[in-house]
């Protein structure tokens, strides 16, 4: 694909940086936008309704910073949602690898992709946050869809489970993309895997992220830590669960107290 792109952010695999530290600053970035008019030195309770809306609520009108690059809301959206694939990327990944994480300088009908380069491939860092690769590295471009019934979510219907078929998910978008298309499921959705082989037969580019309440499998509940931030990930053949740990930004219970 001959884009150029702009770097959002990059680190070697092994470092201090992986995919949780991007995670925690895309939540640090949005919310502080969230409660940009807040006084400083104010405090305010946060939950996880409160953090999926700081991401979700943004749109492309909305100029947020990362690390001092400009970027708007729609794309941080995209960025939160590839996080979550990239966690599960970096299992592939080794030692001393960089991944770049990147979006286009203009729109295209990829959202968003990450770059890995080995650890002897040559790159140049270019000004305006450009890159240029050699030919040795590996490229993941992607379309980032949401699956959301925006009436559910305004409602007290919310609170009720929805099943969602593979009819519902080919019809958040009605065009094909040769990239992979990462669908974010933000509703309280319950779908079985099981119903979609026929799905993924047609659509094997499609990638399906949810914020799993509960999974089964063989009739049995895999247990989640409720600590941290789970995404199950479904994938043509099969799903895997991608946790994150709390956004460090936030201060828990204790920390407070010491402070106080």
């Amino acid at each position: 694909m001959n884009t150029p792109w702009k770097i959002v952010n990059y680190y070697k695999v092994g470092s201090a940086q992986n995919a949780q530290t991007f995670y925690d600053k895309l939540f640090q970035i949005a919310l502080s936008y969230k409660f940009r008019k807040l006084p400083r030195g104010f405090a305010t309770p946060v939950n996880n309704q409160t953090l999926t809306d700081a991401i979700f609520d943004l749109t492309s009108h909305d100029i947020l910073k990362i690390d001092d690059k400009e970027i708007n809301g729609q794309k941080v959206k995209e960025l939160f949602v590839t996080v979550i694939l990239l966690k599960r990327l970096e299992t592939k990944f080794e030692n001393n690898d960089t991944v770049f994480i990147v979006v286009p300088e203009a729109e295209t009908s990829c959202d968003t992709a990450i770059f890995v380069a080995k650890s002897d491939a040559k790159f140049k860092l270019l000004k305006n946050d450009g890159l240029k690769l050699d030919d040795s590295h590996t490229q993941f471009h992607f379309q980032v869809k949401e699956l959301t019934d925006f009436n559910r979510l305004t409602g007290e219907e919310l609170l009720t489970p929805k099943n969602v078929t593979s009819t519902d998910i080919a019809a958040v978008t009605r065009k094909k993309y040769k990239e992979e298309v990462l669908v974010f499921m933000r509703d309280f959705f319950i779908y079985q895997s099981e119903n979609f082989k026929n799905f993924f037969e047609t659509h094997p580019n499609y990638i399906l992220i949810s914020m799993p309440d509960q999974i089964v499998k063989d009739n049995m509940p895999i247990a989640l830590d409720p600590d941290k931030h789970n995404y199950i990930v479904t994938l043509p053949t099969m799903f895997t669960i991608e946790s994150f740990s709390r956004p460090s930004t936030l201060l828990t219970e204790e920390q407070i107290k010491k402070i106080i």
